[in-house]
């Protein structure tokens, strides 16, 4: 990580998988994100970088226009919560019958 002044920030990718897949291409990193947990921060202050950093397995520092377009996309598609997906089923009227016989 570079030395940056107060107005200059640093972008990082945070997540194993994500970073993996962002390696190969952003455009398979946003089409997996339903999937992959990762996180994206500007920091300038190395020591809330550190702390950040230990949540995490990989990182790595990416443009600023990669950082605005993956976190925006974050905003827009949260990640499947795996308890929601596999315990709700919706009711169909095809079900009833299925039962019945």
């Amino acid at each position: 990580m570079k030395i940056v002044t107060d107005n200059e920030y640093t972008y990082i990718l945070f997540g194993k998988e994500a970073v993996d897949l962002y390696n190969v291409s952003l455009k398979l990193l946003l089409s997996s994100t339903s999937y992959v947990s990762y996180k994206v921060g500007a920091y300038n202050d190395v020591k809330r970088f550190m702390l950040e950093q230990k949540n995490w397995d990989d990182f790595i520092e990416i443009p600023e226009n990669d950082y605005l377009y993956l976190k925006k996309h974050a905003f827009k598609s949260p990640l499947l919560d795996a308890s929601l997906t596999k315990s709700k089923k919706r009711f169909s009227i095809l079900d009833l019958f299925k039962s019945s016989s």
